[in-house]
């Protein structure tokens, strides 16, 4: 067997600028709680699903949390524009939902747990010119709004502007305000911090790091709006929910299609 030697990271992250690509091992390294199976497990085997919930996984053949939500809030919705009474769809509405809440609540840490690594984070994921995040948790995010905060020129931007996410997202890429490098953020897999509306047009969540993640999860329970990240399911599954968003299948029409030099963490 020939011998081979593994480089240490700062001896070759010169060679590293384009694209940076984050899994699951990328969050468990930032916190152990990331480390799970899927939400739909959790949430079985801690005894969180209702009979009714569990029938409407296997109904779906899913296990992707954000897709059934969905889909029961808008069956709830439409029978409530027409006056047609219907308890049931609506109950089984928010037990899905405040299972959904739970399992979030004990998987995803508090900001303030994570917080001494948000700035190194951002120290490193603003060497590439773009970062794609597959997981969606508010680490990324949390990296984002710090740049906000030190005021360090918007050198990372999540192409979401005023809650709205830029479809001319390639003029973001120009420097401003004297700044030498820029790097875009996505999520090809939606995030928390990204919502559908009554009228399905999706947009971001704002707030500071601290409190931001209950305040997302009491925004869901409003029943206003619901979360927009592909959570679990097949390929298959993962496809037809990225094709049913707008910001979703632009990423990967437009983003990942244009991305080379691509660098994997996770």
């Amino acid at each position: 067997m020939m011998p081979f030697h593994i480089n240490n990271w700062n001896e070759v992250s010169r060679h590293y600028t384009g694209a940076l690509l984050l899994g699951n091992g990328a969050s468990r390294a930032v916190d152990d709680r990331f480390d799970y199976g899927s939400l739909v497990q959790h949430a079985f085997d801690h005894g969180l699903l209702a009979g009714d919930v569990q029938n409407l996984f296997r109904f779906f053949q899913t296990e992707d949390f954000e897709l059934v939500l969905r889909l029961v809030w808008q069956a709830s919705n439409v029978n409530k524009s027409l006056n047609i009474p219907d308890n049931q769809t609506h109950n089984a509405y928010v037990r899905v939902r405040d299972t959904l809440i739970q399992a979030v609540r004990d998987v995803h840490p508090e900001y303030q747990d994570v917080s001494v690594k948000i700035p190194i984070i951002y120290e490193f994921v603003k060497r590439f010119d773009t970062v794609i995040s597959l997981n969606y948790d508010l680490i990324l995010y949390w990296a984002v709004m710090y740049g906000l905060d030190i005021q360090d020129r918007c050198s990372l931007k999540d192409c979401f502007v005023q809650g709205v996410f830029d479809e001319d997202w390639r003029r973001l890429r120009q420097p401003i305000n004297g700044n030498n490098s820029v790097t875009l953020a996505f999520y090809p897999h939606g995030s928390l911090v990204l919502a559908r509306n009554l009228v399905e047009s999706e947009f971001k969540l704002t707030g500071n790091g601290i409190g931001l993640l209950e305040a997302i999860l009491q925004g869901w329970e409003t029943e206003q709006y619901v979360p927009l990240f592909v959570s679990e399911g097949t390929a298959q599954q993962k496809i037809k929910s990225i094709h049913g968003s707008s910001y979703l299948s632009t990423i990967y029409r437009e983003v990942l299609t244009s991305t080379q030099s691509l660098k994997y963490i996770g």
